[in-house]
């Protein structure tokens, strides 16, 4: 049985015992429980968005909460994604590609130092040749989406991957 609360957790016997028994072997056990933050959570059902353009984050959240369902964090500074990625496993990233404050791959790069298994898709106005992007790419890298993207695109590229619950 999961814990009450942080200092203990109910026992109880199994339905194969027989009433008479039950009464004399009912138990309350109570164990520490180890106080430490966990070095990141599992994969939350969030999916990271990061462009330094306030507008873009604002629009693509709303597009994918109303029309995938799910739910996003903005970040306008990859730094303060990298931040978050400290402590969070987002189900999915999605990057611009140039921002002021380091490119989408350098960015990409570092966050999958901190979330290895984290997939991730960038997005951009002028996508760079294709040299360029194979020279970049990350291990979890889902693709390239060219701006202006509908959240169709990242709906389909979810569903592909099972990113879609």
């Amino acid at each position: 049985m999961a814990p009450k609360n942080n200092r203990q957790c109910e026992l109880k016997t199994g339905p194969r015992l027989e009433r008479k028994q039950l009464r004399s072997i009912n138990a309350k056990i109570i164990l520490p429980v180890e106080q430490h933050k966990p070095p990141f959570s599992s994969p939350s059902g969030v999916v990271f968005l990061v462009d330094d353009e306030k507008e873009f984050t604002d629009l693509m959240s709303s597009l994918l909460t109303d029309g995938l369902g799910v739910k996003t964090q903005a970040f306008n500074s990859p730094q303060e994604a990298l931040a978050a990625l400290e402590t969070t496993q987002p189900r999915l990233i999605i990057s611009d590609l140039m921002m002021p404050q380091m490119t989408g791959f350098e960015f990409l790069r570092a966050a999958e130092k901190l979330q290895p298994e984290t997939p991730s898709i960038l997005v951009t106005g002028s996508p760079p040749d294709r040299k360029t992007l194979d020279a970049n790419r990350p291990r979890a890298f889902l693709g390239m989406l060219g701006k202006p993207i509908s959240w169709r695109d990242i709906g389909t590229i979810m569903r592909k991957n099972s990113l879609l619950v």
